[in-house]
């Protein structure tokens, strides 16, 4: 069975990132982190939003990673979205 996020280039496995952003609720959020990735061209594949904390939700982005391209720019870029108080990243096997 093939996870509904893997994708293959070249009988390759692709790599599969995941974001967790944790911040102050507040409207727009979401849109400022959508627009995070679109502005360097990510495309997300799945979005979870973990509401046990109801203040400070955990968004939870899946994506393939773009060539060449330094994911620390990104983790940067979401950290200063406002009232973003923590991202971290990891892959996905």
């Amino acid at each position: 069975i093939i996870n509904r996020f893997s994708k293959f280039l070249d009988g390759k496995k692709q790599e599969l990132l995941e974001i967790t952003v944790t911040a102050k609720d507040r409207v727009g959020l979401l849109k400022d982190y959508s627009h995070v990735f679109a502005k360097f061209g990510i495309n997300i594949l799945d979005v979870k939003v973990d509401n046990k904390s109801k203040l400070y939700p955990k968004t939870i982005f899946r994506f393939h990673p773009k060539s060449g391209f330094p994911n620390s720019k990104l983790l940067t870029s979401l950290k200063q979205i406002k009232n973003v108080e923590a991202v971290t990243i990891k892959e996905i096997r």
